[in-house]
């Protein structure tokens, strides 16, 4: 049981940072909202990628901090154990020590795997306001364009509706490899019905 109260000790200042951020959030809330119902009203090019590096930035915050806080922990455990008087831990540390290690690494390759997440979110979100880019020069007032179309399990990048029917367009992006003295490296290719690209990881939109 001591083991469990210096570990409680030990997570109490990450504990109480949460905390705090819990009820600020909660307090703020209460004193305002956002008077948009983005669901409801017409959504700006990658909207829904916007929302997903959101949350890929805040997965990869608090994983950061876990790690952080779990490499920590078998160095501190000691130390406090020691200041409050409890039996040493020590004889047990390369135990405590491995487990933490273990929870750490997890949770680095969890922040890792956000950041992975970020970057392709990224790519697709510049993608996607590329070619937003490119249909805003319609001039054609009889053409309308909207974006981020939502649907029950999927979402359309750009529609367009104009007198002869709808066109859905949907965007995918791909980093330029970085080659020195080439300026072609990252351009697409097309022979009759086949076509290639560079091989480079890519935005899927998910």
């Amino acid at each position: 049981m001591e083991i469990l109260f210096v570990m409680a000790i030990s997570l109490f200042p990450f504990a109480l940072v949460i905390l705090f951020a819990a009820c600020y959030n909660k307090i703020t809330d209460k004193k305002s909202r956002i008077p948009f119902d983005y669901a409801r009203t017409a959504r700006i090019p990658a909207f829904t990628l916007l929302q997903q590096h959101r949350d890929s930035s805040l997965d990869m915050l608090v994983y950061t901090l876990l790690s952080t806080l779990y490499f920590q922990l078998p160095f501190s455990l000691p130390t406090i154990t020691e200041l409050l008087g409890f039996v040493d831990v020590s004889k047990n540390w390369l135990i405590y020590g491995i487990i933490f290690f273990a929870a750490a690494i997890y949770s680095l390759s969890k922040a890792l795997r956000a950041f992975s997440k970020i970057r392709i979110a990224r790519l697709g979100i510049e993608a996607e306001w590329a070619v937003s880019f490119a249909l805003s020069k319609i001039s054609d007032n009889r053409v309308r364009v909207f974006h981020d179309v939502q649907a029950p399990n999927f979402n359309i990048d750009h529609v367009l509706t104009f007198p002869g029917g709808v066109l859905a367009i949907e965007t995918k992006g791909r980093r330029k490899p970085n080659v020195k003295n080439s300026k072609s490296s990252h351009k697409l290719t097309v022979e009759g019905e086949k076509n290639s690209v560079p091989t480079l990881h890519r935005y899927v939109d998910g």
